[in-house]
This record gives C-alpha cells, structure tokens and sequence, in this order.
C-alpha cells in the first residue's frame, strides 16, 4: 500500500501514452487469437482486448493520470456495474487497468479488477490478478466482431 507522499509523486503526468501501454500489452498473452484497440464490443469502448485461443476475453482500461482514473467511476457508471455484476456475463472474463508504475495503488482498484504497472521500459509487472469475472465464453459472431472491425476499419480510413 502506496503513502499518501508517493501518491503526490506520481500526479506528475507520465512520459508513457497511451499508445505506449497499448503497444506494451501486446507480450501480455503469448498468442491471443484476436488484440484489438479502441473497439466497442461489450457496450463500451475499450482501450485494449485480447481473446485467448481458448475463448476468454481480456479487457484492459489504460489510464495515464490519476484524474483519468477517478472519473472513469463518474462517467461509466454502467460499465462498473455491469462488471461488478455476478449474473452478468455480456462483459469480458477478466478486466485489468493499465497504468504507469504507481500511478495508482491496490486498495484503490475495485474487487473485479486486476492491476498492472507499466514501466518506463514499457515492461509490465502484474501488481493484481483480475478474478474470473465469469467463464462463460462470449462468441465473436454473437458479439458481431465483423460489423465491428469494418466500422473501426471505415473510421480509421476516414
């Protein structure tokens, strides 16, 4: 548990991106079958989601600033809920925010969320394990991937 003295520390805005973090996770799981950036799948945007091969999704929140991460709780009031829901299974099997090494600290993240550090090396450290969140295994088709990748394709072209 971080003091109140290297919480101020680390309010200086980071030297990492969040294009940074992203590039970083890409060693996170050894062979995702999908990694897929800035996409909505489970009725919210997410920064970075890999599927395993096994059919598992990984979500990870990247935050660079302290604020960024207080009001993701102000402002994603459904996506929290839905997270902490049991009975809920539209939503990723495990959910991690990604942020610069001690930026944030273990006792501020919620149950249903793991933690990881990102160095300056762009390395990461696992601080927390994210809990199973459900293992129901969401299929892309059902999720309507291919709509999806051609929107953010059509975007990004645009």
């Amino acid at each position: 548990m971080g003091s109140i003295g290297d919480r101020e520390k680390n309010k200086e805005k980071s030297k990492l991106t969040e294009k940074d973090i992203q590039w970083s996770l890409r060693f996170f799981l050894s062979q995702p079958k999908y990694k897929l950036y800035n996409l909505y799948v489970f009725g919210w945007e997410s920064d970075c989601l890999l599927l395993t091969k096994s059919g598992y999704w990984y979500e990870f929140e990247i935050k660079i600033s302290r604020s960024d991460f207080k009001n993701d709780f102000k402002n994603k009031g459904d996506k929290h809920r839905i997270l902490g829901t049991i009975s809920d299974t539209k939503k990723p099997n495990y959910f991690y925010y990604v942020v610069p090494e001690g930026l944030i600290q273990v006792d501020e993240i919620p149950s249903y969320a793991g933690l990881i550090y990102i160095n300056e090396r762009c390395r990461h450290n696992i601080v927390k394990q994210a809990p199973v969140l459900h293992k129901v295994k969401n299929n892309p088709k059902d999720l309507n991937l291919t709509d999806k990748f051609y929107y953010n394709m059509q975007s990004a072209i645009n």
